[in-house]
């Protein structure tokens, strides 16, 4: 699913954990924040790498279950989205300060809530 050129690297820092996917190319590029759902972590077998592959900076964040994240899927602060948002922007500065929020699952409901309070976030 990763296509030429595509770059991997871990995110632990400012509180924030994930994993990028950075396509080939300068930019700027579209850039999408991927959520995983019940099982937690990372986004397992997500569509971060096709998404990369096809010139979009993606940032496949966990937001519970590994370490200096909530344990369960229980009292998320919703400013941690805000702060993942912030941190695209600043990192990968995408093409009309654009961050597209997607998920799975769980993730899905989160991300349609990020998206209803992102001006408030």
């Amino acid at each position: 699913m990763v296509g030429p050129g595509v770059t991997f690297k871990l995110l632990d820092e400012d509180g924030l954990r994930g994993a990028w996917f950075l396509p080939p190319g300068d930019g700027p590029h579209p850039a999408v924040i991927i959520l995983g759902g019940s099982e937690g972590g990372l986004p397992a077998g997500s569509a971060a790498p096709l998404l990369a592959s096809h010139g979009y900076a993606t940032l496949a964040l966990a937001y519970f279950g590994l370490p200096g994240l909530p344990r369960g899927l229980v009292n998320i602060p919703l400013e941690y989205f805000g702060k993942a948002i912030a941190h695209v922007r600043a990192a990968v500065a995408p093409r009309n300060d654009f961050v597209a929020v997607y998920g799975g699952s769980r993730g899905g409901e989160l991300a349609l809530l990020v998206a209803s309070l992102v001006y408030r976030l």
